[in-house]
């Protein structure tokens, strides 16, 4: 079965038998496929420059099920640099790509949006808000959209009130803390802001940060996010 030219991005890449590698890549109608490109890593190979992350790319396999085998790739557009805290949020990006979406399942606007997000990250600016809000669309792409104005109840969430966060069922009312698990516990205040996505004190960016981690983690099954230990200081992941 041959497939063709198909709009992608290379998640991740890795060594895979003499000089090939086994590449993740992000396409448009296919959602996450994993492919081999045969004799990439041998000196005067032409695709090793091309198929890089950040790189908007058309590429064409043969073969189905898990794992295919690339025929021939092109660029589809310039591609995009990240670089210092950029770079690694792109980087951190891709792991979470990579993690959590289903082989072979489209998500033709999550690609959309990818592609918006990297284009954001090269103003290297305001990286955290950038992060949060692909991270509430990607959860909502896989099925997972976070409910933040109102709590398990139904009931809408009030400002001045401290709810704990469940993140496989939603947010739970509470009328005290528990100090062994307060991590958990977010002020209404900072959930609406991130339902509406404002950040407009550094409360609340710490907030949605937490809370977003909390949720991932949850999806992640307990796997730790390489990209988070290159961090350089902390602030967005």
């Amino acid at each position: 079965m041959q497939t063709l030219l198909q709009a992608s991005f290379v998640l991740h890449a890795q060594a895979y038998r003499e000089n090939n590698a086994l590449l993740d890549v992000f396409t448009q109608e296919l959602g996450r496929v994993r492919v081999i490109a045969r004799d990439i890593r041998k000196p005067k190979s032409s695709l090793k420059s091309l198929l890089q992350p950040f790189s908007p790319v058309l590429l064409s396999w043969i073969g189905k099920g898990d794992l295919v085998t690339l025929t021939t790739a092109e660029a589809a557009a310039p591609a995009i640099y990240l670089t210092g805290n950029a770079l690694i949020s792109g980087m951190y990006l891709n792991e979470l790509l990579v993690r959590l979406l289903g082989q072979h399942v489209a998500y033709p606007e999550l690609f959309t949006d990818y592609q918006q997000v990297l284009r954001q990250l090269q103003s290297n600016t305001q990286l955290d808000i950038t992060l949060r809000s692909f991270e509430k669309k990607l959860l909502h792409a896989l099925g997972y959209g976070l409910v933040l104005d109102v709590d398990t109840e139904q009931r809408p969430i009030r400002p001045e009130v401290y709810y704990k966060l469940d993140p496989f069922h939603g947010l739970l009312l509470t009328d005290e803390m528990d100090a062994s698990s307060n991590r958990y516990y977010f002020v209404g205040s900072s959930l609406l802001a991130l339902a509406q996505d404002r950040y407009d004190s550094t409360e609340q960016r710490r907030d949605a940060k937490r809370l977003m981690r909390l949720v991932l983690d949850a999806h992640l099954n307990g796997y730790r996010l390489k990209s988070r230990e290159l961090w350089l200081d902390g602030k967005a992941h």
